[in-house]
Order: structure tokens, then sequence, then C-alpha cells
């Protein structure tokens, strides 16, 4: 699952959510939860259903939006990023020296 963009590629690309998360479990993948403990918890909570997905009806689904707007407008991160531009792209490439062709004209067979 993509943890990093969650709200993203998740809940808004789907329109689903998994409701019911531990609150005492950060929200990451359980590769990243160190504690056995941890993850014993959150793998009791998936099991018996306290933590499971949950469709989302689309009010639901735009409250989500606009508070996932909010809270990025709030914070000052962009919405929407940009990918990066490489540091050898920034300037422009020298053009390419034309080729000779060593290609030889093609006979036909016969």
């Amino acid at each position: 699952m993509n943890y990093p963009n969650y709200a993203k590629a998740i809940v808004l690309s789907y329109s689903i959510i998994l409701d019911g998360w531990p609150t005492n479990i950060p929200f990451t993948s359980p590769w990243n939860i160190h504690m056995i403990s941890k993850i014993q918890e959150l793998r009791d909570a998936l099991n018996v259903g306290t933590c499971a997905w949950k469709r989302l009806m689309r009010t639901e689904l735009k409250k989500y939006k606009e508070d996932l707007e909010r809270c990025r407008s709030d914070s000052g991160t962009s919405w929407k990023r940009k990918k990066a531009q490489r540091e050898d792209t920034k300037s422009e490439r020298p053009m390419k020296s034309s080729r000779k062709s060593n290609k030889t004209t093609k006979t036909s067979r016969g």
C-alpha cells in the first residue's frame, strides 16, 4: 500500500478509507513498526474488524478532500507536487554534430 501518499493514492482515487487504525500506532507501513506488541495490536484490530476498509459516500469524500486541502494550505505545502528538475538538465544541452551516414544503398536480391 502507498502509505506516504495514502490520501491521494488511496482515499481520493478509490473512495475508501482505512477506518479504526489504532491511535497509539503511527500510520505507516507495518515494516516500519519495530515493536512486536504494536504489530500484534494492529493485526488484532484488522482481524476483529475494529480497523477495516470503509467506502466513503460522495458527501464524505467531498468533506475529506476539503479537510485535506485546508490542512495542506495551513501547513504551506503544495497539494499537487511538481517534480523537481534535475541539476544536469537546467542548462541547454549542446546540439549533436551531424553524423555522416555509413549506410550503403540496398540492392535487390534476384
